[in-house]
């Protein structure tokens, strides 16, 4: 049986040979897991395998610059915030746009999958 990911795909064979792969349970999280648990979890993951495949050599393909929704997120914010008061567009108090930026940049950090290239 090859796997492909977290997918076991049987061998090939016959129609009436195919083996049904087995629903394999999620693993169950604890009620009292604090946040930074969850945290340290999440880079080991995520980032690990970042610095492991560049100590290696891997090289990760980038995209342009203009295809980063995370810079585009940060372009938008900051002429919102210096632009939006001139021409009457209503803004956000300091506080409150740092914590939606906060939570939309670290959304963005958990979806990207490419390195941005700048040239």
């Amino acid at each position: 049986m090859e796997t492909k990911g977290l997918m076991q795909i049987p061998a090939r064979r016959g129609k009436e040979e195919v083996e049904k792969v087995k629903e394999v349970e999620p693993p169950q999280i604890d009620d009292d897991v604090n946040w930074f648990d969850l945290l340290k979890l999440w880079i080991r993951e995520n980032l690990i395998n970042d610095v492991v495949n560049s100590k290696n050599g891997v090289i990760m393909e980038s995209k342009a610059w203009y295809a980063s929704k995370t810079l585009w997120v940060n372009l938008i914010t900051l002429a919102w915030t210096f632009v939006g008061p001139m021409v009457g567009i209503p803004t956000l108090d300091p506080a409150t746009l740092a914590i939606v930026l906060g939570v939309v940049n670290i959304v963005l950090r958990a979806v990207t999958k490419q390195p941005v290239s700048f040239s």
